[in-house]
């Protein structure tokens, strides 16, 4: 209960100080899509449920936990450019977003997922696949809106940046880079050793 204040205390404080939008959709189209997206996730309340084993209960509690960590991250990463209806308040790629286009969606598989065992419910077995498809669409939305805010830059991003996955290039090259400088900062620090007379 106290998680879930907090929680909802964080995206009470984030929506009242985002920037203001400078582009927005007003279509009925966008508007239907980014609310079916908010709130599909009711389903859970009126599916009914059964018992999960404590393997299950387990699994689910993961990763429930896992979706609740990216998504306090992702939001507080998001800061003032957070926002439920698709507009543009700013980019973000820094954290999270330098892997993930959309980890806040990423999180809310996870979310998902980990409620879809812990209820061990068919019914949302079958919502699967319309809560994955309405936020495939909401994702889609999001960047059109975004890439006509910015233009080339946001395509550069797009390239380098999975949707709701990490691409193995952006990781293996970040992974690389910072390996290499793990290693020159040994190198220096066995050079000054040596110039110190520490090291023999």
């Amino acid at each position: 209960y106290a998680l879930t204040c907090l929680f909802l205390g964080l995206l009470t404080c984030l929506f009242m100080v985002r920037r203001s939008s400078y582009r927005k959709e007003r279509g009925l189209w966008q508007r239907s899509v980014a609310l079916g997206a908010t709130f599909i996730m009711t389903a859970t309340a009126v599916a009914p449920t059964s018992p999960p084993s404590a393997a299950f209960a387990l699994a689910a509690n993961g990763l429930i936990l896992m979706g609740l960590i990216v998504t306090v991250s992702a939001l507080v990463q998001l800061r003032r450019c957070f926002g439920i209806l698709p507009e543009v308040r700013g980019k973000v790629t820094q954290g999270l977003y330098r892997y993930v286009r959309h980890p806040l969606y990423t999180a809310l598989f996870l979310g998902y997922l980990g409620t879809l065992l812990a209820l061990q419910s068919w019914t949302l077995v079958a919502w699967l696949p319309a809560f994955v498809a309405s936020y495939v669409l909401f994702a889609r939305e999001e960047e059109q809106i975004m890439e006509r805010g910015f233009g080339e830059a946001y395509r550069a991003y797009r390239r380098q940046a999975g949707m709701f996955l990490p691409k193995w290039t952006r990781v293996r090259t970040d992974v690389f880079h910072t390996a290499v400088r793990w290693r020159a900062r040994a190198s220096d620090k066995w050079k000054q050793a040596r110039i110190d007379g520490t090291w023999r």
